[in-house]
């Protein structure tokens, strides 16, 4: 079995990279996985009350999604995971005296593909159906 087969070309067509759409969905769908594996496993423990066992799991589900994000989760790459502020909140920020986000620049912004920002409108997507 080869365990980049979700990576290979339709037939007659030329290797490219990914779309955003076509990494997002590689992002959303271990994802939705782990969420379900947190929801459906049988943590193997007695739990002193509810609660102890839904921050287990909660716990769980977010170290699930961080090695995502590391790459450590099987057949993908790390993720960059970096701050992106408005263009205007380092002046704003400044001219009040508090410290802010760096920005992307510009030249590294137009070569990568950021799947962030929508997220969390497409979850339902991924739960529910297409």
């Amino acid at each position: 079995m080869d365990p980049f087969a979700h990576l290979k070309p339709k037939d007659g067509e030329q290797p490219r990279a990914l779309t955003q759409e076509e990494v997002r969905d590689l992002f959303m769908q271990p994802s939705v996985t782990m969420m379900r594996y947190w929801q459906e496993t049988d943590l193997q423990r007695d739990f002193a009350t509810k609660q102890d066992e839904i921050n287990a799991r909660c716990e769980g589900l977010l170290f699930s999604i961080l090695n995502i994000l590391d790459g450590n989760s099987g057949f993908m790459p790390g993720f960059l995971v970096v701050a992106s502020p408005h263009h205007s909140d380092e002046p704003f920020h400044r001219d009040e005296g508090r410290n802010w986000f760096p920005t992307v620049p510009e030249d590294v912004e137009e070569k990568v593909v950021d799947i962030g920002g929508a997220l969390h409108e497409v979850l339902r997507n991924y739960v529910h159906g297409r």
